[in-house]
């Protein structure tokens, strides 16, 4: 546990709170990276389960995040 005493009071809650933005940001990742893992699974089986309309709408965006990403980085 980090110490948070800044002098203030302000700057206390300044640093807890930067430190839950930066958790759950962090969480944020996991929990996509782990989405992406379960939709990808998903095409893999040819159509066998069917997707809500909003799965198919993040998935499908995602994905064309994702392969702009490869792109980039093949350069």
């Amino acid at each position: 546990m980090p110490c948070y005493y800044t002098g203030s009071a302000e700057g206390d809650a300044l640093l807890a709170a930067d430190e839950s933005i930066n958790k759950a940001r962090l969480d944020r990742l996991k929990l996509t990276r782990l989405l992406c893992d379960i939709c990808k699974t998903l095409d893999e089986c040819n159509g066998s389960f069917l997707m809500s309309k909003e799965l198919k709408s993040w998935w499908k965006k995602h994905s064309k995040q994702d392969k702009k990403a490869k792109k980039g980085k093949k350069k």
